[in-house]
């Protein structure tokens, strides 16, 4: 984030009072998102070689898509509205040719082929055909069954007081169908590395995926959906808010429906956040709900 902070100037954002978190970070890849004072939310991506970090991009967060010229970026970064994983399946170009584009995503044993067009300076994604085989069987579903939506829609009004760390309006078509949550769901915040002996119960796939974490700099919300089908599932951090020194993580959850194609289910979810962003020489409540407003655990942390 300190390589972003240094370059804001050159691409319109103000160091001092616009909200830089850091969302994933590996070895050699990070993404910062950069909440504006004016309401505007940027993807902003960055490589490490030679041990120096620098940005290759810089992206307009839209509701119900980024703006990108790169097609499979585009259908990653969406990746959740459709049931993939952005992390774990395989995305690549089929073709482009004038205003439309294919990308192919290889997930859990399935091969999907996502129809893009060209629509001004974006790509928007239209169709998503599963190819059939043997234990699968061929399917068309337009993009618009999805949720996803390709027109920009306003900015969620912050009410005085309240600030948005972060946000994601991929999910916004997800729906629990059933009458509660598994009983094993976690959902928790990590401010140091897990103990390898795990003594929190915490998911593997969050601890692995807090290997490359800077808890000097950051912590870390997650969420995990407990015991699922591998179809059909899903959990995502939709929303942070911070009221004075207390959050209020919003999450999205969803069960099979029965009129939609069911994909692999998304069962972790971990967000990265810049520690200064709390005082921890406070009590700090962090509070985290669904999309009901259902309160679905609450989390206070004490004065050190």
């Amino acid at each position: 984030m300190a390589v972003v902070k240094a370059a804001a100037a050159t691409y319109g954002f103000d160091a001092r009072r616009d909200n830089f978190t850091l969302q994933s970070s590996t070895s050699t890849e990070a993404v910062v998102l950069v909440h504006t004072t004016s309401g505007k939310t940027f993807k902003v991506l960055l490589n490490k070689t030679r041990d120096q970090w620098r940005i290759t991009s810089v992206k307009t967060i839209v509701s119900g898509g980024i703006h990108s010229s790169d097609p499979v970026e585009v259908v990653r970064d969406n990746a959740g509205i459709f049931g993939f994983d952005k992390v774990k399946d395989r995305f690549s170009l089929l073709s482009v040719a004038g205003n439309k584009a294919v990308v192919q995503v290889k997930t859990s044993g399935q091969t999907f082929k996502v129809d893009l067009e060209r629509s001004g300076a974006r790509w928007v994604i239209t169709t998503i055909r599963g190819i059939g085989n043997s234990q699968y069987p061929a399917t068309y579903r337009p993009a618009s069954l999805f949720g996803y939506r390709t027109s920009v829609t306003a900015v969620p009004v912050v009410p005085v007081g309240e600030r948005i760390l972060y946000l994601n309006s991929n999910y916004t078509d997800w729906s629990w169908r059933e009458s509660g949550y598994p009983a094993n769901m976690k959902l928790g915040v990590l401010l140091a590395k897990p103990d390898p002996a795990n003594p929190l119960g915490i998911p593997a796939a969050i601890i692995e995926k807090a290997a490359d974490i800077d808890f000097g700099r950051q912590l870390v919300l997650y969420a995990h959906i407990g015991s699922v089908a591998d179809q059909g599932y899903g959990i995502a951090i939709e929303r942070v808010v911070q009221t004075g020194n207390d959050l209020t993580v919003s999450l999205r959850t969803k069960s099979p429906s029965d009129n939609r194609m069911w994909f692999p289910s998304v069962t972790n979810e971990m967000l990265p956040l810049d520690r200064s962003a709390l005082n921890f020489n406070k009590p700090i409540q962090i509070k985290f709900i669904d999309q009901n407003g259902t309160v679905l655990n609450n989390y206070t942390l004490h004065t050190r």
